[in-house]
Formats: C-alpha cells, structure tokens, sequence
C-alpha cells in the first residue's frame, strides 16, 4: 500500500518511523543485561519472531522471482489482445475508463469476441450510462425499469 502512495511525504516518513522503531529495538537489546533468565527469554522471542517474519520474506521473494516471468507473459498478452490507440493514451480518463470496462466484461465471463466488439464499437459513455444506440431494443431512451 506505501508502495503505490504518489506522495513522497508518506515515501519519505514511513522509512523513517520503522527506522526509529528498529533503532530504539536494537538500543534497548545493548541496555538488556544477559545474565537475566528474563532477558534471555527476551532475546529467544525476538530471535524465533525475527526468524519467522525473515523466512516468510525469504518464501515470499524466491516465489516472485520464479513467478514473474509468468506475470510478465500474461500483462504483454493481455495488453497486446486490446491495444489503445494514441488519443486514448493522450487522455488518461478515457483510457481508464476503458480498462476498467474491459475488467467488468472479463468478470461477467464476456468473450474475446465480445469483449472486442463492445470495446471496438465507440465512446465508453454510451455503454455506462445505460443507454445510447449500440444497445439493442431501447431505442435511444435509458434500458431498465
């Protein structure tokens, strides 16, 4: 989630604070007397917790690696079968419009060919409002009740 913020207030601040909660852990590990039953209990849970969070980073990275060939196949295909054209690009709101459009009809279980049919037939506001002349049998007025 601070991944995809634009804000480089949160880039900037979100680094920082786990910083200084990792520098205040590591200080009060120097202050910990060891000879302490209670102290090694401490320093056992923080071990076995810091093993647990690294192995689950460590899973997670070599399943991305392996995976992201696979990914990247998949986004050039999907991006390759629906091309935008130069204007789309140019206004990034209809282009949006557009994809979010193409995630609908993929959820509804649209083909291809239909997915292609609708998104090659015009504007994107004729299919969202309800209305509009490339839907059947509602002539020009708002389908529905």
């Amino acid at each position: 989630m601070i991944a995809w913020s634009a804000s480089p207030i949160v880039a900037t601040v979100i680094p920082l604070l786990f910083g200084l909660v990792g520098g205040a852990g590591s200080f009060s590990l120097l202050k910990m007397d060891l000879a302490k039953p209670a102290a090694q209990q401490k320093l056992q849970t923080l071990g076995a917790s810091l093993l647990a969070c690294c192995s689950a980073c460590l899973i997670t990275l070599v399943i991305a690696v392996l995976t992201s060939g696979y990914v990247r196949q998949v986004i050039e295909h999907e991006a390759r079968g629906y091309p935008l054209s130069k204007e789309q690009l140019a206004n990034p709101a209809s282009a949006i419009d557009r994809l979010m459009l193409r995630r609908r009809l993929v959820a509804i279980g649209a083909s291809d060919s239909e997915i292609g049919g609708i998104m090659s037939a015009g504007p994107t506001a004729e299919f969202q409002n309800g209305g509009g002349r490339h839907w059947q049998g509602c002539s020009g007025a708002p389908c529905g009740p």
